[in-house]
């Protein structure tokens, strides 16, 4: 064991000179993730989506046409920027990024709701954004059933017949939803503190498999194992050891911040939110010393880890749920470490799940 330790110090010394010397350490150790982390943690602003930019085409210039585009300015999702003469405009709008979708609203529609005849409102929007398509479908709905109402609430009331008694016979059944860790539905909330580990999983996976090739390229193997006198153990932990470190105080800092300053609410202990991110930060070491193990060549390496980690964002299931996946791809997400730490993250953050409850997650990201 003290073999081992004196071993290990010997090449921790050799790798911090090393470390010291080149600047690529200090920009990707620690102004990357700096900025990663001031950018995560401001990026969502308000964490809610306001202000769209939508576009109105209007065919019948009419006064219920009017009160159809004020219904849409009133939403505090969407914000109209301009009225299109048709629709091929815009659409045109509409694949330049200009606006995000449109509202249509056809000729004659007064004529034919005056007179109950049957008639539509269309509305598009871009989905290629799935969580902006997302806000701009609940919104057009939203107008869309106000607006159908709107005449036979008009005509009940006109009969004698009241509001209320004419809104329970539209909508018999009601809902409603109550967000326990977020009311507010925060972007924020869901997104920041996954995607920053993310980003960081990209760093730390990729300085380690360029430690480790950089050995190999400039063939200093021989002399890194040499301080290490032969012990490849005491070689591979003094050498990955100051990057671990480092990787493990920016992981625990990003926590405190997004559970601090930055207000995410938790169901959890933070001690539990700080041993999930250590260890991923351990499990991205790992990946690295396997990548590079099975190709030692340092552009391939870096290729294939880069890969990796950036795959480990889509499949962790926090862009488009795991569970909607097909069957292969759920079982290719279990080797991606992102995964089981964002799953034990959300379960504990969300739903106080305990620590020995987790234990499958844990065992994955000890195993990776």
């Amino acid at each position: 064991m003290r073999r081992f330790v004196r071993h290990t110090a010997a090449v921790l010394r050799r790798e911090l000179g090393r470390m010291c010397r080149r600047k690529l350490w200090w920009v990707a150790g620690v102004v990357l993730p700096a900025f990663v982390l001031m950018f995560m943690a401001t990026v969502f602003g308000s964490g809610i989506m306001n202000s769209l930019p939508v576009g109105v085409v209007d065919f019948d210039f009419s006064a219920t046409s009017r009160r159809v585009v004020r219904t849409v300015a009133a939403v505090p999702t969407l914000r109209i920027v301009t009225h299109y003469a048709n629709e091929a405009e815009a659409r045109d709008a509409v694949r330049r990024g200009e606006i995000y979708g449109f509202f249509v609203v056809p000729p004659r529609f007064e004529a034919d709701v005056s007179i109950s005849r049957p008639t539509t409102l269309r509305y598009y929007y871009h989905y290629a954004l799935m969580s902006v398509g997302g806000e701009l479908y609940a919104a057009f709905e939203r107008i869309l059933r106000t607006v159908a109402a709107a005449p036979i609430l008009t005509t009940g009331t006109a009969l004698g017949v009241g509001e209320r008694r004419i809104e329970e016979f539209l909508i018999p059944v009601t809902s409603a939803d109550y967000a326990t860790v977020n009311p507010s539905l925060d972007y924020e909330v869901y997104l920041s503190h996954p995607f920053y580990h993310v980003m960081l999983q990209v760093l730390v996976v990729l300085l380690a498999t360029y430690t480790l090739g950089c050995e190999l390229r400039d063939h200093t193997a021989r002399e890194w194992l040499a301080v290490a006198e032969g012990d490849v153990l005491a070689a591979v932990v003094g050498k990955l050891l100051p990057l671990t470190l480092l990787g493990g105080v920016w992981a625990a800092v990003g926590d405190l911040v997004m559970f601090g300053p930055v207000h995410i609410p938790r169901l959890c202990p933070m001690w539990q939110i700080l041993l999930n991110s250590q260890l991923l930060v351990v499990a991205s070491v790992a990946v690295a010393i396997v990548v590079t193990s099975l190709f030692p060549r340092l552009w391939m390496s870096a290729s294939l880890a880069s890969m990796f980690a950036s795959l480990g964002a889509t499949m962790c299931g926090v862009t488009f749920p795991l569970k909607a996946m097909d069957p292969w791809a759920r079982v290719l997400a279990q080797g991606f470490p992102m995964m089981h730490f964002v799953r034990l993250s959300q379960l504990q953050i969300y739903g106080g799940l305990e620590v020995s409850e987790g234990w499958r997650h844990y065992a994955a990201l000890l195993s990776i």
